[in-house]
């Protein structure tokens, strides 16, 4: 499965209790949730480091990407900037295991000591390898 179908089938399921989605939109490599009083923005790409960029102007906002170690290190590069916003969750994604792990680094900033991020945030990437 393709992570934007991946994506895709995760929104829908998000919603199926709650039925909060009053509209979605599908673009390129975003998916924009409408509901009652919300906006939510889905960026997706393979690579983190190509949708990253987006996230200064976006209030609620998901940053969907595989589950790379490349991406953790991304991740890491940018870790200042992205606890930044506390709405932003990043879900690096294992599409044909049908399998995530997310993180929000607004929280995740709070709870972490500095020294020991890289070390964390690979053991949340491995913990979902298989192989």
């Amino acid at each position: 499965m393709k992570l934007f179908e991946w994506t895709k089938e995760y929104i829908k399921f998000k919603d199926m209790l709650k039925k909060q989605n009053t509209s979605v939109d599908y673009f390129d490599n975003k998916i924009i949730v409408t509901q009652k009083d919300n906006k939510i923005n889905y960026l997706i790409d393979d690579n983190l480091n190509n949708i990253i960029k987006d996230i200064e102007d976006i209030k609620e906002i998901y940053l969907v990407c595989l589950n790379t170690k490349k991406n953790v290190d991304v991740m890491e590069d940018n870790w200042k900037i992205l606890t930044q916003n506390p709405k932003l969750t990043i879900i690096f994604v294992e599409p044909d295991l049908n399998v995530k792990w997310l993180i929000k680094p607004h929280i995740h900033n709070k709870i972490i000591d500095g020294e020991n991020l890289k070390e964390g945030l690979l053991s949340l990437h491995r913990g979902i390898k298989i192989n």
